[in-house]
């Protein structure tokens, strides 16, 4: 793989326009961090995962890749049903392909680790959100 699995996820969100929240103002998204440039952001975090099984014909190890999905959001009911719908999205992928520069990746599906979950406010008084989840690739 030459992207991580939350640049492909960045990417799949960013193709399918899944970053224009009910309230019109379209998040930031970023990878890795999350910047205070904006009340409403969205940071993709490469996680821990975890070795699912192996194929016995070339010994290829299977990999669930870990993803956590962050949110900031300047209403609480709004972030939290605007993360609540992501992560159903993601539930219901199977078989999703995503092109980044040239690299085609195969989502085999998502699986959800956690609920949506407050985390509190920031400095600003914004809301934040978080879930998690693991991704596997065929």
């Amino acid at each position: 793989m030459k992207h991580s699995p939350a640049q492909i996820l960045a990417a799949l969100l960013i193709d399918e326009e899944f970053f224009e929240p009910p309230d019109g103002s379209a998040p930031f998204v970023f990878v890795g961090s999350l910047p205070d440039v904006d009340d409403n952001a969205v940071v993709l975090i490469d996680t821990a995962g975890r070795q699912s099984n192996r194929i016995l014909e070339n010994g290829k190890n299977i990999w669930q890749y870990g993803l956590q999905i962050r949110l900031r959001f300047s209403d609480y009911k709004a972030g939290w049903l605007y993360l609540h719908n992501v992560v159903e999205y993601l539930s219901s992928i199977h078989l999703r392909f995503v092109t980044i520069d040239s690299e085609t990746y195969v989502i085999d599906g998502f699986s959800q680790t956690s609920p949506v979950f407050a985390l509190g406010q920031d400095q600003k008084r914004r809301e934040t959100f978080s879930a998690n989840l693991l991704v596997s690739f065929a």
